[in-house]
């Protein structure tokens, strides 16, 4: 397979995290030319970007997809092109006849992260600091974390990033995962009745006005308790 060409309109920038070995995360500021973005995307990435109506939405979906295919390209010596992705049971995508390699995407406001991973699944959040999606917090927070107060956006991009990873989808399962606090930048979760595996989160660097996180699995337990819902 031929190696990906390198377009710089499009570099992503590696954040530096004290992350586990096999994780990566990439920023993209979402404000390159689009043009050379949409020679990246497939047909069906094409089709759904014309199905937005707001430009700006539209913009940063094909540059955030962009940036993606590169990293993903750079990562299997292949054409960014050529990156063959399928469409998860909720919507999460991921890699198409390539095990080892799990990535994950966010976007909002003007960037996007990409978290990149080789030890399993991942999620990642980023969250433009905006009051109109702290109107959801009541309906968001389990009993739990309303007794352990925390920034609400904080909070939110790590709960995100944790459901993400474990790909569920993110409304019906809010209540089922508490994040309890923040600690040297690592998260503590309580789960509810859902078996699901042990992740970890962490908090990432974010530009003024945003809040970003990263989960991934892990063989860490835990918090003890329950994520009992609204109440």
């Amino acid at each position: 397979m031929c190696r990906s060409t390198i377009l710089p309109c499009m570099l992503p920038e590696k954040l530096d995290t004290s992350l586990p070995a096999g994780l990566s995360v990439w920023r993209v500021r979402l404000d390159g030319a689009l043009e050379p973005a949409w020679a990246l995307l497939n047909g069906a990435e094409r089709g759904r970007a014309e199905e937005f109506r707001a430009p700006a939405a539209q913009r940063r979906y094909v540059l955030a997809r962009a940036a993606l295919r590169r990293l993903l390209g750079e990562s299997l010596a292949c054409a960014p092109a050529d990156v063959m992705l399928r469409t998860g049971r909720h919507g999460k995508p991921a890699l198409a006849g390539v095990q080892g390699l799990w990535f994950n995407v966010s976007h909002s406001g003007d960037y996007a992260l990409i978290a990149l991973s080789s030890q399993g699944p991942v999620g990642v959040d980023i969250e433009r600091q905006d009051e109109r999606l702290s109107c959801v917090e009541e309906e968001a927070l389990t009993a739990c974390e309303r007794a352990a107060p925390m920034n609400f956006f904080t909070r939110w991009v790590g709960k995100e990033a944790v459901l993400k990873a474990i790909g569920v989808g993110i409304g019906k399962y809010l209540n089922e995962l508490s994040v309890l606090a923040l600690e040297q930048g690592r998260y503590q979760l309580a789960y509810g009745r859902w078996p699901w595996p042990g992740f970890a989160a962490a908090s990432l660097p974010a530009p003024p006005g945003y809040a970003a996180a990263i989960a991934w699995i892990s063989a860490e337990k835990p918090a003890a308790g329950s994520s009992s819902g609204p109440g």
